[in-house]
């Protein structure tokens, strides 16, 4: 079962957790069990994908709401490149972008950090069996439709106009990133990021970047909070020539936001819809 010619009894987990404290429990909690072995803990995206590639663990446990490379594109390269490396995705929010993104890489399940651990080691299992798991409240959002598994259709939203990568784009933009610093996080020019910004400009009928960021806090592709502390990231930051600055959540203090107040209704700006 196991990649590691070490532990040939034991199922192979890397744990990815922005959160110390919580990245620590989980560890100690499943190196508990006498057929799961924690082979790594980090705390970004990048470098889940790096550990991944390096000990093609048998499961990636991976929070959604990390600083730097998007978690969905890291589960979607990791799924690419190690097809028996299985990756479960685990967040303290259920958000249908979240949702949706999540069943376009193929995730093997979605769980929430309100889960006891009994739960979360069961479902650890029947994923490193094979099998896939989503918590209640994820599973209540879920159809079975021609084309597979997807959100119920009263669920749906505008976010489906998008292509999965116009959605990671989205979510970059709406974090605060430049273009060339998505450029270099998607491994393509500032031209073709360019290019993806018109296209979902056009089919979401917004015109700015206010605009995009506004809609995708509505749809959960982001979350709206203050930026929280998080370790030195060494080689694994995703701009390793310049001091990283963690822009996975949308900083209540930055300029997109505080142009949408200002255009909003109430004492938070969000209330009002986007233009259409």
């Amino acid at each position: 079962m196991s990649h590691n010619p070490m532990n040939h009894n034991r199922a192979t987990i890397l744990i990815a957790d922005d959160h110390d404290l919580l990245r620590d429990m989980l560890a100690r909690r499943l190196g508990e069990e006498p057929d799961l072995q924690v082979i790594g803990v980090v705390a970004d995206a990048s470098a889940a994908l790096e550990q991944a590639l390096e000990h093609r663990p048998d499961l990636v446990l991976m929070d959604i709401d990390m600083p730097g490379l998007s978690a969905f594109e890291a589960a979607r390269l990791i799924r690419d490149r190690l097809p028996d490396t299985r990756v479960l995705f685990v967040s303290a929010y259920v958000r249908d972008g979240f949702i949706s993104q999540a069943l376009e890489v193929r995730a093997w399940g979605y769980l929430t950090k309100g889960q006891n651990p009994e739960e979360l080691v069961g479902c650890i299992r029947t994923v490193i069996g094979g099998g896939s798991c989503f918590s209640p409240e994820v599973e209540s959002r879920l159809e079975i439709g021609p084309d597979g598994v997807g959100l119920t259709q009263k669920r749906r939203s505008r976010l489906e106009l998008l292509t999965a990568r116009e959605r990671q784009i989205l979510s970059y933009l709406a974090r605060g990133l430049s273009k060339k610093e998505i450029a270099r996080l998607d491994g393509t020019s500032v031209k073709t990021i360019d290019h993806h910004c018109q296209h979902v400009m056009e089919k979401l009928d917004l015109h700015d970047r206010v605009e995009l960021t506004r809609f995708a806090i509505r749809e959960g592709l982001v979350t709206l909070g203050k930026f929280r502390p998080l370790p030195g990231y060494g080689e694994f930051a995703p701009f390793p020539d310049k001091p990283f600055r963690p822009k996975n959540v949308v900083s209540l203090d930055s300029p997109e936001l505080r142009a949408v107040r200002g255009r909003g209704s109430g004492t938070t700006g969000f209330t009002s819809e986007a233009k259409r």
